[in-house]
């Protein structure tokens, strides 16, 4: 009989409390209050957890008082979660030198500082002070290229090395192998990257021209010394925290500062008369690519001419960004082009950035689409170029266009 009297009041219990769910009474807390301020100070991974936390809310405080209309403000905050996303993944859960991997950086529709939808960007951290070795296959890429980046004295990234397919050496199957070390190898068969003690990053870099259609490379990074097996030398959790907000904060800091450099130019190609810091410290330029843009403002009834001499290079493009340097919606409309669909007619193009297509009679054979944006960047870049001729930018009404 007491038997039967627990069964009947779990029974009861149990009815009870799903009815409570069903009804809405039992909910879970949504509603996060705010910690004291002295929660974290004892502790350095509850420290760097804090110093995160602290820029993601004055970076969002920024682009709040800056912010031009609610698709920008929209824009900004997406870049900002891309940044904080490819921070965290690269210099926290990947960023342990003694065991590299690649972070893809514009992953699961990640953009920012100035993606390519021609171009897929991978990194990996790495320590001067360590060997590695870079192998894979390189597929359809079109053009690969490997970059190391090291740090100046005052912390800005510099470029530390660089090696291309123009002097990868690859296999009839498409394979390489690449070293990356302080001392020439011994194999005189293998390609060679010299590390300098500050370098602290490799970047590869793959460029298609039909992306959609092509086969990206394959390819991994391992350390060759023996240090990697010790399996109490793990990267501390608060000094990753710690270099994904710097780069969080450094990354942010130079998007803005472009933007600044660039409004300055509007509408033209010239280059800004200063260089702002915090652009120059952040941003991984390859020594391959020669780059050029502007920012621009076109109203309902402008177009924007880009005209110049086609480059005498293999691979070129040009493309439309937001002022957070997130390329334009590419699924949905044309924000870019590169040489394989740029119509050229006597060595020279002519690009149209405009809010609707031309007229027919005006004969504009190339036309990038603004999504209904007014304001935005255009980015050139010129591959492996070794001339010094410059595009330039017009501004124009649509009806005098010809």
């Amino acid at each position: 009989m007491k038997i039967l009297k627990k069964i009947l009041l779990v029974a009861l219990v149990l009815v009870a409390i799903v009815g409570a769910y069903f009804m809405g009474w039992i909910r879970s807390h949504t509603t996060i209050s705010t910690p004291p301020e002295a929660w974290s100070e004892n502790d350095d991974i509850a420290k760097a957890w804090h110093e995160l936390s602290v820029s993601m809310e004055a970076a969002g405080a920024e682009l709040m008082a800056i912010a031009r209309d609610a698709h920008d403000k929209e824009e900004g905050f997406q870049a900002l979660s891309s940044l904080l996303s490819v921070a965290l993944e690269m210099k926290l859960t990947k960023g342990d030198p003694l065991r590299p991997a690649f972070t893809d950086w514009m992953s699961n529709h990640r953009k920012f500082l100035g993606d390519s939808p021609d171009a897929i960007y991978l990194t990996a951290e790495i320590s001067g002070n360590l060997d590695y070795e870079i192998t894979g296959n390189k597929a359809d890429v079109h053009y690969l290229g490997i970059m190391l980046y090291g740090r100046l004295p005052n912390g800005w990234n510099r470029p530390a090395g660089n090696i291309s397919s123009n002097d990868i050496r690859f296999d009839d199957q498409g394979n390489f192998r690449l070293i990356l070390s302080r001392n020439e190898p011994s194999d005189p068969d293998v390609d060679w990257l010299k590390l300098s003690r500050d370098v602290h990053m490799v970047m590869v870099r793959q460029y298609f021209h039909d992306r959609a259609k092509s086969q990206k490379a394959s390819f991994q990074i391992r350390n060759l010394n023996a240090a990697a097996s010790d399996k109490d030398n793990f990267l501390k959790t608060a000094d990753g925290l710690r270099a994904a907000t710097k780069f969080f904060n450094e990354a942010f800091r130079g998007t803005l500062a472009l933007d600044r450099m660039q409004e300055k130019t509007l509408n033209s190609i010239d280059q800004p008369e200063s260089v702002d810091p915090d652009f120059v410290g952040i941003f991984y330029p390859t020594d391959d690519n020669a780059y050029f843009g502007t920012n621009f403002l076109i109203e309902a009834d402008e177009a924007l001419v880009l005209e110049g001499d086609a480059p005498n290079v293999d691979y070129w493009s040009v493309a439309l960004m937001n002022r957070w340097m997130r390329t334009f919606d590419y699924e949905t409309y044309q924000v870019d082009l590169n040489n394989n669909r740029i119509k050229v007619k006597d060595g020279r193009f002519k690009i149209i950035i405009a809010h609707k297509e031309p007229p027919a009679e005006a004969g504009i054979e190339n036309w990038l689409e603004t999504g209904g944006l007014k304001h935005g960047l255009v980015t050139f870049r010129y591959q492996l170029y070794e001339g010094d001729e410059t595009p330039s930018a017009t501004l124009v009404k649509l009806k005098d266009l010809k």
